[in-house]
């Protein structure tokens, strides 16, 4: 059933009027619920959206952002079924990275809400783009989590020399999902050094065999992963699980089959 949030932007979209009438509650309501509705078409949430980057009063535009990013965010971390298409709203791109440059001095680690969340926006429905990367990497300079600057470049699919430097130096990370992320974006980007970088971190780092995107990390280099994958078998001091990662993805690849983890 749609919200009644959206029935009210989309009486008003067509009017050509203004969203004075709809209230924070309205936009709460749509950042929480009705952005993810499968019954609200794209073209709808786009009117809302429309109306809420629009409107003159700051708690709007953020709980706009925000459902934006909730979105962006659910769509990275766990691939929803549900894709929305904000960059056809026109001017979208530039109002994003303005809203970021306005509000980015006050972004800070902790759940991401708001402004911290325009550059995972802009890395899902700006893939490829250099001005989203460009600021997908400024939040490093804001001490935003590693594991967080990972699933933004993966989303937006970057595979720049310094997006890969940032994902091998995390393969040894003890965060889990730093180091998970980091796999996965090995995995996309296939960097030179890429495969050495998880071989060692197996060697080095326990959690890494641990990670399922390792295997998938594996597997991405094809067959000129086999002799690599068999040296660090024969030098041995590997521990049990590292063996087992290392061995199924030399069986995998030789057979030419899905990872059986």
């Amino acid at each position: 059933m749609k919200t009644v949030s959206l029935a009210i932007a989309i009486i008003l979209s067509a009017a050509a009027a203004s969203a004075a009438e709809l209230t924070e509650a309205d936009f709460e309501e749509f950042a929480e619920n009705g952005v993810f509705d499968p019954d609200i078409s794209a073209a709808e949430v786009n009117d809302m959206v429309a109306l809420g980057i629009s409107d003159d009063r700051p708690r709007i535009v953020e709980l706009t952002v925000e459902a934006m990013g909730r979105e962006a965010f659910d769509r990275a971390y766990y691939a929803a079924s549900v894709a929305r298409h904000f960059h056809l709203v026109p001017g979208m791109k530039e109002f994003l990275i303005g809203y970021w440059h306005a509000n980015a001095a006050d972004v800070t680690t902790g759940d991401p809400k708001g402004a911290r969340l325009v550059p995972m926006i802009l890395g899902v429905h700006y893939p490829g783009d250099e001005d989203a990367y460009n600021v997908i990497m400024e939040l490093r300079a804001f001490g935003a989590p590693d594991y967080f600057v990972l699933m933004a470049l993966n989303a937006g699919r970057f595979k720049t020399r310094e997006a890969d430097e940032l994902r091998i130096a995390s393969l040894s990370s003890d965060d889990f999902v730093a180091a998970g992320h980091a796999a996965v974006g090995i995995a996309m980007s296939r960097p030179s050094g890429g495969l050495e970088a998880v071989v060692a971190a197996l060697r080095s780092n326990p959690i890494t065999a641990d990670i399922p995107a390792t295997d998938i990390a594996i597997r991405a280099y094809g067959p000129e992963a086999v002799p690599v994958l068999r040296k660090s078998l024969n030098d041995g001091g590997l521990s049990r699980e590292a063996e087992s990662v290392i061995s199924n993805g030399v069986r995998d690849i030789e057979d030419d089959r899905p990872a059986s983890r």
